[in-house]
């Protein structure tokens, strides 16, 4: 019997440091498991502690931003507003010009477009085959006539016949003059009409404005104005278009400027 206690004592008591030397593996384990644990919960806490340091300086960063960006709210609402009102400018500025373009291509227009250029918009006062010179419009005429009849075809422009008021002016039709012979070699041109005459007393010239000839200016020939005592004077004709100042010359050609 005492063997038999003893023994089963023992065993009793070896089951005991067995399970607690189990116990205290499973709390080794435990304890490193939670060791462990507590480490990679620290680094995420260091983590989330360092994202929280880096929001907060980004929010902190953009409430410091929002004043500028305000600003720049209104700025892009005064930019839209102002693209808006160019928008509506050039909208009504592309009517008007639409209604001008409209006007200028009118029919009523073309007497203007005569003087024209469409392509450069360049405008003169004279009408297509006449020159302008001293703010006067002259036109050589290509066709022989006397000079009465010159003086009617430059009446009919609503001019008269060339009146050489000075120097620049004689050296004007002149060169029309000579322009005219040169283009046109095969013409037997010598000479053209202007607008002087002595009809009521030989020697006594008026040009056709009324006024006298003035003498002292040297721009004449010597012998000249004179047309073998035919009561007119030659030199080239032009017509003018408008109506005090029709400059005419012949050659039984004649000059007509227009004002």
């Amino acid at each position: 019997m005492v063997v038999l206690i003893i023994i089963i004592e023992w065993n009793t008591k070896q089951n005991v440091i067995t399970s607690i030397e189990k116990v205290k593996e499973e709390m080794k384990s435990n304890t490193e498991k939670l060791l462990e644990e507590k480490s990679r919960i620290s680094e995420q806490l260091n983590l989330t502690n360092t994202n929280f340091s880096i929001l907060v300086a980004e929010y902190e960063r953009l409430l410091g931003r929002i004043p500028c960006n305000l600003t720049l709210l209104e700025k892009v609402n005064q930019l839209t507003s102002q693209l808006k009102s160019t928008q509506n400018k050039y909208q009504l500025t592309e009517l008007e010009n639409k209604k001008q373009r409209s006007i200028l291509s009118s029919k009523r227009l073309d007497y203007i477009w005569n003087r024209c250029d469409r392509t450069t918009l360049q405008c003169s006062r004279c009408l297509p085959g006449w020159t302008e010179h001293a703010s006067r419009c002259f036109l050589l005429s290509n066709v022989e006539k006397t000079w009465e009849d010159a003086r009617v075809d430059c009446l009919n422009y609503k001019g008269d016949l060339a009146v050489v008021l000075n120097a620049a002016d004689q050296a004007f039709l002149t060169n029309l003059t000579f322009q005219f012979k040169k283009a046109n070699p095969g013409m037997n041109f010598h000479s053209a009409w202007i607008g002087l005459q002595d009809m009521v007393k030989e020697g006594v010239h008026f040009w056709v404005n009324g006024e006298r000839i003035t003498w002292d200016v040297k721009y004449w020939r010597p012998g000249e104005p004179n047309n073998a005592k035919l009561g007119y004077t030659l030199g080239p004709v032009w017509f003018t278009q408008y109506a005090d100042d029709c400059s005419i010359y012949y050659s039984n050609f004649f000059f007509t400027p227009l004002n």
